[in-house]
């Protein structure tokens, strides 16, 4: 078993422009080299974005926990509301 903390993890900015925490890495993260995924924890500081990115070889989810904005994937926009 893993377990990981945000608070007791540390947040680095990232070349997306968010600061990223890497709970799960199995390049990262010692005892998870086993693992076929990967779990990141971001912030995007309010006013801020992240820049366009794509992943070749895997997939991104986004889990928002709160804040507000937009999300874009491929050509399509939604709005965020979280409260």
């Amino acid at each position: 078993m893993i377990v990981r903390d945000t608070d007791d993890s540390t947040h680095e900015r990232v070349l997306d422009r968010s600061m990223l925490c890497e709970l799960l890495h199995p390049d990262r993260v010692a005892r998870a080299q086993d693992m076929e995924c990967s779990v990141a924890h971001a912030i995007i500081p309010p006013g801020e974005s992240t820049l366009p990115h794509l992943l070749k070889k895997s997939t991104e989810l986004c889990y928002i926990l709160k804040g507000s904005g937009e999300i874009q994937i491929d050509k399509e926009t939604a709005p965020v509301v979280m409260v």
